[in-house]
């Protein structure tokens, strides 16, 4: 089990410790890096943009893709911790660029792990994998002993990552696995499913409309949604708690359908959908239900959905 820490025994742990972020101005990094600056680490961050989304802590820009450019930068920072989020992270996308999206996922990793490997100071990596790798359970919840049946490219990507990480056993690579099931929350990038409809949403209430016409592809599946606060406190106890070469689900235990989501963001916007499904949103192999188990104590889990989806709205509406 893993368990809650108290915010003294979180500062306790990281506090002075150098951590170095990949994918910082992502997503998650923008909110992890924030945090882990909070609990007193010094935080490196490293990305493709020329500067930081974000401020408060060190940032380089560095290529992944070049193994010579992540050896300087792991020469420069020499980090205790080390968060691997960066990656191709959209299933939509992974389906128009299928190589590209394994082997960019897969190169990183290894660059880092090799990186990390050739600079010969113990380092803990949470590598970040997820829960797509899993595929067809037949409905019921996903645990972390199921074996992998990847449905598409990019569940592909994330098992090759986790496979080729276990070539560094036994080094002075430590590291545990993140199988990180749907979150979102503010900041979620617009081509995303939630946030795509929320988008549309707010466009009829700018408009004075009360009706949206949606085109969706397959909104009966069902997904495991995380606020993504309540993903980085579960990354920041993996990091600590998880055993080394592990893998752990990190996911609500709650499965919501598109469908359902599309209602609760009508509830919150006061507008109301007219459906239509286009069969060219229709994607390959699309998983009925995924779900998972995790081994978290209750406390970590705080933040309910519904609210998650009223501050993402409140984000977009601020933008629009």
């Amino acid at each position: 089990m893993i368990n809650a820490l108290s915010e003294e025994d979180l500062t306790a742990r990281y506090a002075g410790r150098t951590v170095l972020v990949t994918g910082a101005n992502g997503f998650v990094g923008g909110y992890l890096v924030p945090r882990l600056v909070g609990l007193g680490a010094a935080v490196y961050g490293i990305g493709r943009r020329e500067h930081p989304q974000v401020g408060g802590y060190f940032y380089h820009r560095c290529d992944l893709n070049e193994l010579e450019s992540v050896k300087q930068c792991i020469g420069r920072v020499k980090p205790d911790f080390v968060f691997h989020l960066a990656s191709q992270s959209s299933v939509g996308t992974s389906w128009s660029q299928e190589w590209e999206t394994v082997e960019t996922n897969v190169k990183i990793t290894y660059h880092l792990f090799k990186a990390l490997e050739c600079a010969g100071r113990p380092v803990r990596v949470l590598l970040v994998s997820s829960g797509e790798v899993y595929g067809d359970l037949g409905g019921r919840k996903a645990v972390e002993s199921d074996p992998f049946r990847p449905m598409n490219p990019y569940a592909v990507s994330k098992a090759m990552m986790e496979i080729m990480a276990h070539r560094f056993q036994n080094t002075n690579v430590d590291y545990v696995v993140a199988r990180a099931f749907n979150h979102t929350g503010p900041g979620r990038p617009g081509h995303f499913f939630e946030s795509s409809v929320v988008k549309q949403f707010l466009m009829a209430v700018k408009e004075g409309k009360k009706r949206v016409q949606l085109r969706v592809g397959n909104i009966d599946v069902v997904r495991d949604y995380s606020d993504v606060r309540d993903v980085v406190e579960k990354y920041l106890l993996l990091a600590l708690q998880g055993k080394s070469y592990e893998a752990y689900n990190v996911c609500s235990g709650v499965g919501v359908s598109l469908r359902e989501t599309i209602r609760m963001i009508g509830e919150i916007t006061q507008i109301h959908a007219d459906i239509e499904v286009e069969e060219g949103k229709l994607r390959k192999n699309d998983i009925c239900i995924l779900v998972g188990i995790n081994q978290f104590s209750n406390q970590v889990n705080t933040i309910p959905f519904k609210t998650t989806l009223e501050e993402l709205v409140k984000y977009f509406f601020d933008k629009i």
